[in-house]
């Protein structure tokens, strides 16, 4: 770990304490911000990816973006700046500071995206394996996820944790780094489906949600 500065969202600049890795990364840089993808899971089936706008307003548009139906179902809906899938691996250092964040919101449009349409729909929803007799819908669906990035690893609700970080006290060789010292964007997303299980925006690493 190193010490470096932080701009939290409200301009202030605080110390704080950073964590690095180095290891091949899909990434990408505009003239925008950098983005990065990290491996999660012992399986590889998931990974954060971090995103870093250069300055506030980029990340506010970018959230809004993001929060779209078609990024939480697994969709980019033409906009390929947010899919890292196509990026050729290189080698990175990534820098960044310890956080935690809490995603709190409805997942109804995504499930209706991913093919449960009918399950929402009071005409043609089929519940009767719940209740006979009466005719159900599913009205909405509420999806709370914590995520915590320490030294100790990653650990999300409904996911395996595993070791991002790694230090150590011998040279480190020259290679482009990633410093993750402003306000920026995090999901977690299954590879397979492309899916987000969770989006959070880190204004300030030290605050605890």
């Amino acid at each position: 770990t190193e010490t470096r500065t932080f701009t939290r969202g409200d301009g202030t600049r605080i110390p704080i304490t950073m964590m690095k890795r180095i290891g091949r990364f899909d990434y990408r840089e505009t003239h925008e911000g950098e983005a990065i993808a990290l491996p999660y899971g012992g399986d590889g089936s998931f990974v954060m990816e971090i995103f870093l706008p250069r300055d506030t307003a980029t990340l506010r548009r970018w959230e809004r973006e993001m929060k779209g139906v078609d990024f939480f179902a697994g969709e980019q809906g033409g906009n390929d700046r947010f899919d890292l899938a196509a990026e050729q691996a290189r080698e990175m250092r990534i820098i960044l500071p310890r956080f935690e964040a809490r995603f709190d919101e409805s997942v109804k449009a995504a499930l209706i995206a991913a093919g449960m349409p009918s399950a929402f729909d009071q005409q043609r929803a089929d519940l009767s394996g719940i209740a006979s007799g009466a005719r159900l819908a599913i009205d909405d669906v509420a999806h709370a996820t914590f995520l915590r990035v320490d030294e100790e690893g990653t650990e999300a609700a409904a996911a395996t944790a595993v070791k991002i970080v790694v230090t150590s006290a011998r040279m480190e060789p020259k290679v482009p780094e990633m410093v993750v010292d402003r306000p920026f964007l995090v999901t977690l997303r299954d590879r397979k489906s492309g899916a987000v299980l969770f989006f959070g925006r880190i204004a300030d690493p030290t605050a605890i949600p």
